[in-house]
C-alpha cells in the first residue's frame, strides 16, 4: 500500500513539473515572438532615421 503511495506521488510530481515546463515553453514562444515584432520596428525606425539624418546632411551641403 505505502508504494501504490509513493508511486502515486512521484506520478504526480512529474506531471506538476511536465507540465510546468510546458507552459513555461509556450510563454518562452510568446516573448519570442513579440520581441522578434519589436525588433523589426525597431530596425525599421533606425533605417528612417538614418535616411533622414542623411537627407538633412545632403540637404544642408546643397545650401
Amino acid at each position: 500500500m505505502k508504494i501504490k503511495i509513493l508511486e502515486d506521488e512521484v506520478r504526480q510530481t512529474f506531471m506538476s513539473v511536465t507540465w510546468s515546463h510546458k507552459i513555461q515553453e509556450k510563454q518562452a514562444e510568446i516573448y519570442y515572438k513579440k520581441y522578434k515584432k519589436w525588433e523589426t520596428v525597431r530596425i525599421v525606425c533606425s533605417a528612417l532615421t538614418t535616411v533622414g539624418l542623411f537627407t538633412l546632411i545632403f540637404q544642408i551641403k546643397q545650401l
